[in-house]
C-alpha cells in the first residue's frame, strides 16, 4: 500500500514536471522592434497632448541605448489603441515610421508597449531617464 502510494505521488510530480518544461519552453517572448540607431533620423514624442520632434542625434542616441536595455516579456500587446495617459515616442527612419512606442505609469509600475508586439516593464528609473531626455 505505501508503495503504490509513492508510486502515485512520483508519478503526479513527474508528470507536473514535464507539463511545467513544456510551458517554459514553448512560450513565446519578445523584444523590443527597433530599426537601426543609424537609420533613425528623427523621433516624435508627445505627452500631456503636446507632441515635439526631436533631431538632435545625442538625445535620440540616449533614448535608443535606455530603449535597447529592457529586457524581453511574455506579454503579448494586442493594443492599437492609444490609452489616455500614454505617452507615445515615435521613431522615424529616412522614410517611414520605425517604431511606434508608448511609455506609461499604471498602478505604480511603469511600461513601455508598443503596439502588436509586447508591453514591457521598466523600472521607475529607466522611465524617468527616458522622460528627462524627451524634455
Amino acid at each position: 500500500m505505501k508503495n503504490k502510494n509513492v508510486k502515485i505521488i512520483v508519478s503526479v510530480i513527474v508528470g507536473l514536471v514535464i507539463i511545467l518544461s513544456v510551458y517554459f519552453i514553448t512560450r513565446k517572448t519578445y523584444s523590443i522592434q527597433l530599426p537601426k540607431l543609424s537609420e533613425i533620423v528623427s523621433l516624435s514624442y508627445t505627452a500631456n497632448s503636446k507632441s515635439q520632434l526631436i533631431g538632435d542625434s545625442s538625445i535620440i542616441s540616449n533614448v535608443y541605448y535606455e530603449l535597447k536595455k529592457i529586457d524581453k516579456t511574455t506579454i503579448r500587446s494586442e493594443n492599437d489603441l492609444v490609452k489616455y495617459d500614454m505617452n507615445q515616442i515615435i521613431l522615424y527612419n529616412t522614410d517611414s515610421i520605425g517604431a511606434i512606442l508608448y511609455l506609461y505609469e499604471e498602478n505604480n509600475q511603469y511600461y513601455l508597449e508598443q503596439p502588436n508586439n509586447g508591453i514591457f516593464k521598466i523600472s521607475k528609473e529607466t522611465y524617468e531617464k527616458i522622460q528627462n531626455y524627451l524634455k
